[in-house]
């Protein structure tokens, strides 16, 4: 199974490597690098952080958060 797995916490992303560890995952830390990897792989899963940039309940509305990231998949036909 292919995973993509949007989160920019080290302790979470270490839990991921630890749940997923035998399938193949890609950790984005970021919606820009996120974007850049849907537009040439299609993923089994993804895994959204709804708050990146180190916060901690962000507005879904503000660009870099998991509900944005999903509208842009939207948007584009992912």
């Amino acid at each position: 199974m292919k995973i993509l797995i949007l989160e920019d916490n080290p302790i979470r992303i270490e839990q991921f490597r630890k749940i997923f560890k035998y399938q193949n995952i890609i950790v984005s830390e970021t919606i820009d690098n996120a974007k850049e990897w849907c537009k040439k792989e299609i993923f089994d899963a993804l895994w959204l952080d709804h708050d990146l940039n180190g916060k901690i309940w962000e507005d879904s509305q503000e660009e870099n958060s998991g509900y944005q990231f999903v509208k842009w998949l939207v948007d584009n036909g992912y």
